[in-house]
C-alpha cells in the first residue's frame, strides 16, 4: 500500500511539473527573412566609388582610407524593394578596420534616403571595437531601421565609413553586408 501511494505521488508530481513547464509565458522571437548579401573588397574599383589606397591591405593590395582629406570610405547603396515597405529592415555588416588611434571617433553610417532627404541616420561607433593601433581588426554589428521609416517606395539605403577627425586615419577593407527583414512574433 505504501508502495502504491509512493508511486502515485511521484507520478502526480511529474504530471504537475509537466503541466507547469508547458504553460510557461509566451516569449517574443525574431523571424528573419534574408534579402541580399553583398561583399566588397577595395580590389575592384568599378563596384562602388570610394577612396582606395594601394598598400598593406587586409586582403589583396588595396583598401579604403578615411582621413583629414577624405571623410567617406568603403560603402554602397541599396534600393529598398517595395516588398520591404512597412517592415523592419536589418543591415548587418562585417568590416576589417585599422586605425592610427585607439578608440577612434569614426563610424560606420547607415542612412535611409528619400531622394535628397535623410529619413533615418544610424551610426555604429568604432571606438568600442578598436583597442589596438595599426592592426587589422574585424568588426561585426547591425542596425535595424524601423518599419515606420520604410513607408513608401523609392527609398535608398547608403552605407559608408565616416570620419571627420583631422588627426585620425581609419582604413577599411573586406566589407560584407547582409540585408534582412525582421519581424517579432510571440511564440507559445
Amino acid at each position: 500500500m505504501k508502495k502504491n501511494v509512493f508511486v502515485f505521488s511521484i507520478l502526480t508530481t511529474l504530471f504537475l511539473g509537466l503541466i507547469i513547464t508547458s504553460c510557461s509565458e509566451p516569449k517574443e522571437v525574431e523571424k528573419i527573412t534574408f534579402l541580399e548579401k553583398r561583399n566588397y573588397t577595395a580590389e575592384d574599383s568599378v563596384i562602388d566609388l570610394y577612396p582606395r589606397e594601394k598598400g598593406e591591405a587586409h586582403g589583396g593590395n588595396y583598401f579604403s582610407r578615411t582621413d583629414s582629406a577624405r571623410n567617406y570610405g568603403i560603402g554602397t547603396t541599396f534600393a529598398v524593394n517595395d516588398t520591404c515597405i512597412n517592415k523592419d529592415l536589418r543591415i548587418k555588416f562585417t568590416i576589417w578596420l585599422r586605425s592610427n588611434q585607439v578608440a577612434p571617433q569614426a563610424v560606420y553610417a547607415i542612412a535611409l534616403h528619400d531622394g535628397d532627404k535623410i529619413v533615418s541616420w544610424n551610426e555604429v561607433k568604432f571606438d568600442k571595437y578598436i583597442k589596438e593601433t595599426n592592426k587589422w581588426l574585424s568588426v561585426t554589428d547591425s542596425v535595424t531601421i524601423p518599419a515606420s521609416a520604410i513607408n513608401k517606395p523609392g527609398l535608398v539605403i547608403k552605407t559608408f565609413t565616416y570620419n571627420t577627425q583631422k588627426q585620425l586615419i581609419v582604413d577599411s577593407d573586406d566589407l560584407e553586408l547582409t540585408f534582412s527583414n525582421v519581424r517579432k512574433e510571440i511564440e507559445q
